[in-house]
């Protein structure tokens, strides 16, 4: 039940995932009380309060997140982006980068932190986007998408409904990041190769 949720969302075992990393909230339950479930329903508000409908737990910028690095190339001062790229050293800043970039920047600043990012493990995943018209699924679809257990003869672990969790891919009738697509965008994300 955990892992093709957990192991779907984080790509990679649940064994190896840290609760306090992907579910702080279930720590904070069992600090209420020692049943998980009395301790979830002590999080949740009481019942008689009206509150607003849920919200999608799916967030993202309208545009899309290369909207971020747009607006922050846009309102700093020229010359201080600069994409593609190599680091070679640094004065402060925030990195965004793969571990292994990350390590080789910190490597004369802090060994140690620069030892512990080459530690780090990677899952290996390959994401196929595909796109059907609306008419492929005449009942329609519901949810956002499906996870599946792990097992060595599946070779898909999630499917995605894009338009489902970030409708503002659609545009005019058609999913943005495939031109083909007429209504129905999907991502589909598979175990390595």
């Amino acid at each position: 039940l955990v892992d093709p949720l957990l192991g779907g969302v984080y790509a990679g075992p649940a064994t190896n995932l840290s609760i306090q990393a992907v579910a702080p909230q279930l720590l904070q339950a069992l600090e209420k009380d020692r049943s998980l479930l009395r301790g979830l329903r002590q999080l949740q508000p009481p019942s008689n309060v009206e509150s607003a409908p849920p919200k999608s737990p799916f967030l993202s910028l309208r545009g899309g997140l290369g909207d971020l690095v747009s607006a922050l190339e846009a309102r700093l001062p020229s010359g201080s982006v600069r994409l593609g790229a190599s680091v070679r050293e640094v004065d402060g800043v925030v990195l965004a980068l793969a571990a292994p970039g990350a390590a080789d920047v910190l490597s004369t600043i802090s060994p140690q932190m620069s030892s512990q990012l080459r530690r780090q493990e990677y899952s290996s995943v390959a994401t196929v986007a595909l796109a059907y018209s609306d008419a492929a699924f005449p009942k329609g679809l519901t949810g956002s998408g499906f996870l599946v257990p792990r097992s060595p003869r599946r070779v898909v672990t999630a499917c995605t409904f894009l338009d489902r969790k970030w409708p503002h891919l659609l545009q005019d009738g058609e999913c943005r990041p495939v031109a083909s697509a007429r209504n129905g965008c999907w991502g589909l994300m598979t175990p390595p190769w």
